[in-house]
């Protein structure tokens, strides 16, 4: 027998197969597949990430004058998203000095004036007695004017023109109303009228 050629063989076989499907169809019988295919999306989104940091320092100076504040404010904010690669980077910095001049200066003092130039002030000019007492011996002048008995024993002296012993018989009345010859009025007086008796005598009339 001769051979049949491939496509004699195959094109009865599809074509009843043709009619095998048409008559389930009309029939009704026949098992129905129905392959339905899903097509899964699968989204891949990475957590976002926000990072803000925020600084704030202050720090300040002496009332007791150097009298400075200064505040530094530091805010940083950072967001990244998944695959959509979004960065966002905020950085705020506010930085605030203050500062009090202070002023130095030389507190006012209060000196007091010298006391032989306090005395030479009320001194008139041309009295050369008064301007030695001042400059020689203010402090024992000062002493003995301090003292009741003293000033009356040294007025009495000037009176009768004269100095330390020579005033023992025309003083002597005030010497002994004021105490002894070592009491407090005598021990002022001594010292004053020796020490007028040598810078000043020559320069006073008494």
């Amino acid at each position: 027998m001769d051979r049949l050629p491939p496509a004699a063989l195959i094109f009865p076989l599809i074509l009843a197969l043709v009619l095998a499907l048409a008559g389930c169809r009309e029939g009704g019988d026949g098992p129905t597949t129905t392959v339905t295919g899903v097509t899964t999306h699968v989204t891949s989104l990475s957590p976002d990430t926000t990072d803000g940091s925020t600084s704030s320092s202050a720090s300040g100076g002496s009332d007791a004058g150097s009298g400075s504040t200064s505040t530094s404010t530091s805010t940083s904010t950072s967001t990244s998203t998944g695959d959509g690669a979004s960065s966002t980077s905020t950085s705020t910095s506010t930085t605030t000095t203050t500062g009090v001049a202070t002023t130095t200066g030389d507190p006012s003092s209060t000196t007091m004036p010298d006391p032989v130039e306090a005395c030479l002030a009320e001194v008139d000019p041309g009295d050369e007695c008064n301007a030695c007492i001042c400059t020689d011996c203010l402090m024992q002048w000062d002493a003995c004017h301090a003292d009741a008995g003293c000033t009356a024993i040294q007025q009495c002296a000037e009176t009768n023109g004269c100095y330390g012993q020579e005033c023992d018989g025309p003083c002597a009345v005030t010497m002994n109303l004021y105490g002894p010859p070592d009491g407090p009025s005598m021990t002022l007086w001594k010292p004053l009228t020796a020490c007028l008796d040598d810078a000043c005598r020559r320069l006073c009339p008494w």
